[in-house]
């Protein structure tokens, strides 16, 4: 058999979720190296409580924050270029998450959206990647 013949057709679903994965993470990473370098253009439109709140992060929190969200954002592309690496990069991502709602939960932020929030998002981000893992299998994930 030739390898055209055993090749796994990628499922228009995978274009969608890659897709508004790379916005939404887009967006979210945007946001971290803002944040980090200080952009002011950006980040003068916040209330400077917020702005101190997340200056005054220890520096593991840092880590965490871009684990969860450049992370997001390499996972999707990666997913879009269907290789397996999206799918640890994503593990990855998701567990640096888990870790900033524990942090925000103990010390909410000036913006937090609460518990509720946190458990949302952590539920679809694990669909997501059981979402990922399902592909891989598949062989749709190279």
């Amino acid at each position: 058999m030739d390898k055209q013949a055993t090749a796994i057709k990628t499922p228009w679903h995978l274009w969608v979720l890659g897709l508004v994965l790379l916005v939404f993470n887009g967006f979210a990473a945007f946001d971290y190296l803002a944040t980090v370098f200080r952009y002011q253009p950006y980040l003068g439109r916040l209330p400077q409580e917020i702005l101190d709140y997340y200056f005054a992060l220890p520096v593991w929190m840092y880590a965490l924050l871009g684990g969860s969200m450049l992370g997001g954002f390499f996972s999707a592309v990666f997913l879009l270029l269907r290789r397996r690496i999206a799918v640890v990069i994503f593990g990855l991502s998701w567990l640096c998450s888990l870790g900033v709602a524990v942090y925000d939960y103990i010390n909410p932020s000036p913006i937090s959206g609460g518990v509720q929030v946190y458990a949302i998002t952590l539920v679809i981000a694990l669909l997501i990647g059981v979402y990922m893992v399902w592909l891989s299998r598949r062989g749709v994930l190279q």
